[in-house]
């Protein structure tokens, strides 16, 4: 493995690969880059689930034990889903 090339199984570049070319489709550049724009959002909701209940219940540990599982298994689901995921060559 290689350090500076990006491995094409992480969930961001699922997202890319494979959520955003059933939603933008084409190959033209302009394309793929707003392909990778659309990215963002998608992930940025994901870090949600963990960070709004790490800055509101900070001083609870059972709590944030329980948002680290729910995140955790949100992680999984929505990675196995997108790997599962059908889309044309």
């Amino acid at each position: 493995m290689i350090p500076d090339i990006p491995d094409g199984v992480l969930l961001h570049m699922l997202v890319y690969k494979r959520l955003m070319r059933w939603a933008v489709g084409t190959q033209t550049a302009r394309e793929l880059t707003r392909r990778n724009s659309l990215t963002s959002p998608y992930l940025r909701l994901l870090c949600l689930i963990a960070v709004v209940p790490a800055t509101l219940f900070w001083r609870h540990t059972l709590h944030l034990f329980c948002f680290v599982v729910v995140f955790a298994a949100t992680y999984v689901w929505l990675y196995m889903s997108i790997v599962r995921f059908k889309v044309s060559a």
